[in-house]
């Protein structure tokens, strides 16, 4: 009776981790979607700034922006992400 208790604990433990796996891809993904929005967003201020205080915001912005995107990316290659799901971001 034990070994099938201990059994079914660890398929439905292996449910839960599979479950929390998604959701955490999910966040992931949400995340890389809004750096890249962040990304673009950065783009556009750079492309209208006037100043060189506007200019030099805009590109510290752009380096920021472009830093967290690489950073989700290695996050995501370290997590297993496949590539084509990413595609959908970009």
């Amino acid at each position: 009776m034990w070994k099938r208790m201990k059994n079914w604990f660890m398929r439905n433990r292996d449910k839960r981790e599979y479950g929390l796996m998604l959701s955490e891809q999910q966040l992931l993904m949400r995340d890389i979607r809004n750096a890249v929005a962040e990304w673009r967003m950065a783009c556009v201020r750079f492309e209208h700034a006037l100043g060189t205080d506007e200019v030099d915001y805009a590109i510290s912005t752009l380096e920021a922006a472009e830093k967290r995107i690489a950073m989700l990316m290695k996050r995501a290659k370290r997590v297993g992400m496949h590539a084509l799901r990413l595609g959908e971001v970009l």
